[in-house]
Formats: C-alpha cells, sequence, structure tokens
C-alpha cells in the first residue's frame, strides 16, 4: 500500500508514476489530475504485465548467448580436429 504520507505528494503532482502496494501486491501506478475538473485518474497494473516482455527479451539473449557458444565451440572442434590430423 503507498503511504498516505507519499501519497498526498503524489495527489499534490499533475502528473506521476509511482511502484507501490496496493490490495494484491506491488503495483505501477500512474496517474493524472485535470486541470479543468480537479479530478484524479489513476490506474495500476501489476508488474507481471509490465515487466513480461523484458523477461522475454532477456530470455531470448540468454538462449542465443548460449546456443552461439555451442555452435562456436562445436565449430572450433571441427577445425582443429581437421587442421592436427595427419594426411
Amino acid at each position: 500500500m503507498i503511504r498516505p504520507r507519499r501519497l498526498a505528494v503524489l495527489l499534490t503532482l499533475p502528473l506521476a508514476l509511482a511502484c507501490g502496494g496496493g490490495p494484491e501486491g506491488a503495483l505501477y501506478t500512474a496517474h493524472v489530475t485535470s486541470d479543468l475538473s480537479g479530478w484524479v485518474l489513476a490506474i495500476g497494473v501489476p508488474p507481471t504485465y509490465v515487466e513480461a516482455d523484458a523477461r522475454r527479451s532477456v530470455t531470448i539473449l540468454w538462449v542465443g548467448v548460449v546456443l552461439a557458444l555451442v555452435v562456436g565451440v562445436a565449430f572450433a572442434g571441427a577445425v582443429t580436429k581437421s587442421t592436427t590430423s595427419p594426411g
């Protein structure tokens, strides 16, 4: 849950982003205050949705790195055998 003091500071800003707690746990929260009416619109999104693309990108990156290492070692082994074998 966002602490009341922090919430009061956030609500004085016309536009803000925060990462804090919610009823279900941590949330990324964004809010905007209307200049016309003074109303506040806020939305909270669970981190799993926000961070999903970054996690998938890092996973793909690591799979590519491991695959490149395996192919490189296999290629190096093949080249070594062909250059060191007699005849």
